[in-house]
């Protein structure tokens, strides 16, 4: 799915694209809409989204101000304005198309698929760089653009306020400006757990169960994640943790 935030700072026209989505262009989801350029802003930091329907004329500046505030555009823009003489300037900011309202269901769903056309170009290119090739199914973007990550090499994310740090095999780091619920959102949640507040780890690189008055997971990077009260049950209920124990690596902590 193509996750897509529409900013126009009129309700009407934000609701006719929400239909005309909906109704032709199957594998869009419209997962948020703002009204307002720091609404906006907010709003894709907020929810990472693949693509951007973005009006130009809107009260107190204009879309490309949107633009201009953000700082890591992993996203593609599609310019959606009743006014023609923007097109120069968009081409700048390398937006993938640019439609004029009303809105031509044809050339909507042209521009669309444009867009499926660039993240699997993306997609194909992260997939070139890796020595070896696999489906790569979390993006974390990055301040000049995104990287693809193979989930069974992450072992774990921390949340750090607005930032979420990746840990990964081979001792790798990222630190990326959005909240971890975002990622929780990507990820394959038969493969990770949400353990804490704080904390999703990869129950694939789980070292050894501690126990006592606390339970920890020790990680394959040897970091132990506290496991909350809540999740407690779940952990202990799952077959990779039950296999653990059964095996005796389970340390009592005293």
């Amino acid at each position: 799915m193509i996750r897509t935030i529409i900013v126009d700072d009129e309700s009407k026209g934000i609701e006719i694209l929400k239909i005309l989505i909906k109704k032709y262009c199957p594998g869009v989801e419209v997962v948020g809409h703002a009204e307002e350029i720091q609404e906006a802003v907010e709003l894709i930091t907020e929810k990472w989204p693949d693509l951007i329907l973005l009006d130009i004329e809107m009260s107190g500046g204009t879309g490309f101000d949107v633009l201009e505030k953000i700082k890591s555009k992993t996203f593609h823009v599609i310019l959606v304005t009743a006014h023609s003489e923007y097109a120069v300037k968009a081409f700048r900011y390398s937006v993938a198309d640019y439609l004029l309202k009303p809105i031509d269901v044809s050339e909507l769903k042209e521009a669309i698929e444009k867009v499926k056309i660039l993240i699997n170009e993306e997609q194909k290119s992260a997939l070139q760089k890796e020595e070896h090739p696999a489906k790569l199914t979390l993006r974390i973007p990055l301040q000049h653009g995104a990287v693809f990550l193979k989930m069974p090499d992450i072992i774990r994310l921390e949340a750090d306020g607005a930032y979420t740090r990746i840990y990964i095999s081979g001792n790798k780091k990222y630190v990326v400006s959005h909240n971890m619920k975002i990622f929780e959102e990507h990820l394959d949640m038969n493969l990770f757990m949400r353990v804490h507040r704080s904390h999703i780890i990869n129950l694939n690189k789980i070292h050894r169960v501690l126990g006592g008055k606390k339970l920890f997971a020790e990680m394959s990077d040897s970091y132990q994640v506290e496991i909350s009260r809540r999740a407690k049950n779940n952990f202990l209920a799952t077959p990779i943790v039950r296999e653990h124990v059964t095996n005796g690596n389970l340390d009592i902590l005293t």
